[in-house]
């Protein structure tokens, strides 16, 4: 059977271990699912939630055409803190999905 060839390359001195500084501190330990629900799901959470609220806010104003840009902005003043809160909940100082650091 073949057998592969690896390459060997020495490092030049002084760059040791440049993986481990580039990394921000916080990230040191963190493993890449915790890392996805951490930080990656957090920021999808508020690209998501601030879609929702423009795509159905729009069609409440069309269902009640009447009403117009009240209803919007009825609905923006349901949904937001309703959103702020489940991201508290699960992202917050003590939220579900946080590990203690």
């Amino acid at each position: 059977m073949a057998e592969k060839r690896r390459f060997r390359v020495a490092r030049p001195p002084g760059e040791e271990s440049l993986e481990d500084d580039e990394l921000p501190r916080k990230y040191k330990d963190v493993s890449w699912t915790e890392w996805l629900v951490i930080d990656f799901a957090r920021y999808w959470f508020v690209i998501i939630a601030l879609g929702v609220d423009l795509l159905i806010g729009l069609d409440v104003v069309t269902i009640f055409s009447g009403a117009g840009t009240i209803a919007f902005v009825l609905f923006l003043a349901i949904t937001i803190p309703l959103e702020i809160l489940i991201y508290l909940y699960l992202w917050g100082k003590n939220g579900i999905l946080m590990k203690p650091r």
